[in-house]
């Protein structure tokens, strides 16, 4: 691909809202469930199947791309407050 149509595919992008890859952040609670994640030891698959998601949707959340919805957001939650010392 040359970098004209690079230039043009990155613009389409653009105007679609969509970011640059290396613009992408998880959100703050995602990041808690990475650092929470990290903590006990668990790998992606092991924490997606706690949260009976895709591991393919946890890898999204966690490189920013995607954005929890709703019922996955009660679910992070859940594993956040039913793990966390009170």
């Amino acid at each position: 691909m040359s970098s004209k149509e690079s230039g043009k595919a990155e613009d389409t992008s653009r105007r679609r809202g969509r970011p640059k890859s290396n613009d992408l952040v998880p959100s703050p609670l995602v990041a808690r469930l990475i650092a929470y994640r990290e903590s006990q030891g668990w790998t992606q698959p092991q924490t997606a199947e706690r949260l009976s998601i895709s591991v393919n949707t946890l890898k999204g959340y966690e490189c920013g791309s995607r954005i929890p919805n709703g019922p996955n957001t009660l679910k992070i939650l859940e594993l956040l407050e039913a793990r966390s010392p009170v």
